[in-house]
């Protein structure tokens, strides 16, 4: 995924690959072992080449090593799974909840009916999680890194489902 920038679903939070990656290391076309194993967060020194080989697809050299920043497992969290009216409701919902929750907002997906249905249709296994069909869903994730703030979190949860049901009036 490096050499792709996939950004995730807890791009909100954690930003894209990119944000996330310290150091590389890159074989180059002729063979040569390019070293950017560097664990330093701040590094003004020179050229960032590190990022014309995220994103590049593998087309100027193949990632083989990587530093990474990572973060502590969230202790708590809460994810939202809902029919909305269409993409403006979503970019509303989107604003509404970052002012709410701040950044424990982890995940925020717009999902469509003929997402779903190509899904439905190739992994039968999958169905329908509401039981009338919609044009529209969203996808919310909340995460909370500390123990003290899991009834919080609860809170947040609530707040979500209080969005939710906003939004459909």
């Amino acid at each position: 995924n490096l050499s792709t920038n996939a950004g995730g679903t807890a791009v909100l939070r954690y930003g894209n690959t990119r944000d996330m990656v310290l150091g590389l290391e890159v074989v180059l076309a002729d063979g040569e072992v390019w070293n950017g194993l560097r664990a330093l967060r701040k590094d003004n020194t020179g050229y960032d080449l590190k990022h014309l080989f995220i994103g590049s697809e593998g087309t100027l050299g193949i990632i083989t090593a990587a530093v990474l920043k990572l973060y502590p497992r969230p202790r708590s969290g809460a994810t939202a799974f809902a029919a909305i009216s269409g993409p403006q409701a979503a970019v509303d919902l989107l604003a509404r909840f970052r002012a709410r929750c701040g950044d424990r907002l982890t995940g925020f997906e717009i999902i469509s009916r003929r997402c779903l249905d190509l899904l439905f249709k190739h992994i039968p296994r999958f169905s329908d999680a509401l039981a009338q069909r919609h044009d529209w869903y969203l996808l919310a994730d909340l995460n909370d890194r500390s123990e003290e703030h899991t009834s919080e979190l609860q809170s947040h949860h609530d707040l979500v489902c209080r969005l939710l049901l906003e939004n459909k009036k």
